[in-house]
């Protein structure tokens, strides 16, 4: 896998989709230790394993089929937009995500929302006040058009 990949997934998926006790192990022993200058190699080994762990699952897994198993009533909420780059993702492509979800699970059962909360890219990715705004009204602007 190169380092594009493995830096695309972490930002996207490890800090917000899964919290490892080891990962988190490793990421409190280095703010412990004041978290400043580069990451201690515990840190990037722990990230690299999650990393891993997270391209297995999604191999596995594949796409949004899992969600034809949420009992009806229940609502899924598809974490589409990144909190991690200051990229504003196109409505068309949030969109597709939805209707591609929505192949598997009533389009009622469904939300749209950031992967994580802003504040999470502490160790990089950060996003002015005036981008987190535009991503968050992207997420309405799409809500309100497919969900009225």
């Amino acid at each position: 896998m190169s380092q594009t990949a493995i830096d695309t997934i972490r930002a996207d998926h490890v800090g917000s989709l899964i919290r490892p006790a080891g990962l988190l192990k490793a990421r409190a022993d280095y703010d412990a230790a004041g978290g400043v200058g580069q990451k201690p190699d515990a840190l990037i080994e722990a990230e690299n394993k999650s990393v891993a762990d997270v391209v297995a699952m999604q191999e596995r897994a594949g796409g949004f089929e899992p969600l034809r198993f949420i009992p009806k009533g229940v609502v899924a909420v598809l974490g589409l937009m990144t909190t991690k780059s200051p990229e504003l993702e196109p409505a068309d492509a949030l969109k597709s995500r939805i209707d591609e979800a929505a192949k598997s699970i009533l389009i009622d059962q469904l939300a749209i929302s950031p992967q994580c909360g802003f504040a999470s890219g502490k160790s990089g990715g950060q996003m002015s006040i005036d981008q987190q705004e535009q991503k968050l009204a992207r997420i309405a602007e799409v809500a309100a058009d497919v969900w009225g």
